[in-house]
């Protein structure tokens, strides 16, 4: 069922920039324009920023695929972000993170790491994410595992994860067609994409 917020756009009503907008979303998306794009062709502008900000965080960083879909999860969970979480559950467990760590922090139990690198990445989004904070020791362990660099692009990342929560939130849009299940814990987060 689509937003009362934001009623579902069909592609025949879109504008120009809104159109050129949704072919770039139809390029790479699965679920269609659904989801955040229906919030975003609002903006198609602002959105194509977004989208190119993502595809630059996610896919030219230099950062395992593997770490990044971890953090992603992690900030899922913090946040409660149901939508983000559908999404990337399974990219996680492709990417090597195992199901106990992803089971973990879908039923909002503290994950237990056998990686170092794992144990940084998710101590840095869970504070990040869900303390709105980073401690020193847990930005020197992360300066040491990425450099300043890759500081600053997991900064960003998280900063794009949270922005996309947001516009979930406010969106109130549906949950991504697949059998990823729901996080237990999310009803006392934000709600994120929750119908």
């Amino acid at each position: 069922m689509p937003s009362d917020r934001f009623p579902e756009m069909e592609l025949a009503d879109l504008t120009g920039t809104q159109k050129e907008f949704a072919d770039k979303i139809l390029s790479f998306s699965l679920n269609g324009i659904k989801g955040p794009f229906q919030v975003m062709l609002r903006a198609p502008e602002l959105g194509q920023m977004l989208l190119t900000l993502g595809d630059e965080v996610r896919f030219r960083t230099g950062i395992e695929d593997r770490l990044l879909e971890l953090a992603i999860l992690t900030h899922a969970a913090c946040w409660g972000d149901q939508y983000e979480w559908k999404m990337h559950f399974q990219r996680a467990l492709d990417q090597g993170i195992s199901k106990d760590i992803v089971e973990a922090l879908r039923v909002g139990d503290p994950p237990v790491f056998t990686r170092d690198d794992e144990q940084i990445i998710h101590n840095a989004a869970r504070q990040l994410s869900g303390e709105r904070r980073l401690d020193d020791a847990a930005f020197e362990a992360l300066r040491e595992l990425l450099g300043h660099e890759g500081v600053a692009i997991f900064s960003i990342m998280l900063g794009q994860y949270a922005l996309l929560s947001t516009i979930l939130t406010v969106g109130q849009v549906d949950l991504p067609p697949n059998d990823a299940p729901l996080l237990v814990a999310a009803d006392d987060k934000t709600g994120a994409g929750t119908r």
